[in-house]
């Protein structure tokens, strides 16, 4: 069997191939890998899922790309030397700004029904001080 190692100079990008091709999950994609033909076990899947390989074989290979519609180049890609960044920039997220709001005040039904539970509201009995 053939091996592919991959190094440092590798960014692998297979969750988000799955992502594009709305796979959610690492089982989703076992079961479809089944189907092709090829046997791999679930914690073998998920460390592939989540982080990069180590070595990888031409038939995973293969058989990723033929289940996920893709090329190599599309699962594979080439991180530049010098600033350790891919090449192909990425698509930038607006963060969104953190909205403040005022607490409002209680209503007045909200008092009512609250002492419609409890009573009404009373100021405590005095107690006289006893003399000795």
């Amino acid at each position: 069997m053939t091996t592919i190692k991959l190094d440092s100079l590798m960014e692998w990008r297979l969750l988000p191939v799955m992502a594009e091709r709305r796979i959610r999950r690492a089982t989703d994609l076992k079961r479809l890998l089944e189907d092709e033909g090829i046997e791999i076990s679930s914690s073998q899947l998920s460390r592939l899922v989540s982080s990069t390989p180590q070595r990888l074989s031409m038939e995973l290979l293969g058989g990723l790309m033929r289940v996920l519609d893709c090329e190599a180049s599309d699962l594979i890609r080439r991180v530049d030397r010098e600033s350790n960044t891919t090449p192909t920039p990425k698509p930038t997220v607006k963060k969104k700004k953190a909205i403040i709001r005022q607490r409002k005040p209680a209503s007045q039904k909200t008092e009512e029904a609250a002492e419609s539970l409890t009573g009404p509201k009373v100021a405590p009995f005095p107690i006289p001080k006893r003399e000795k």
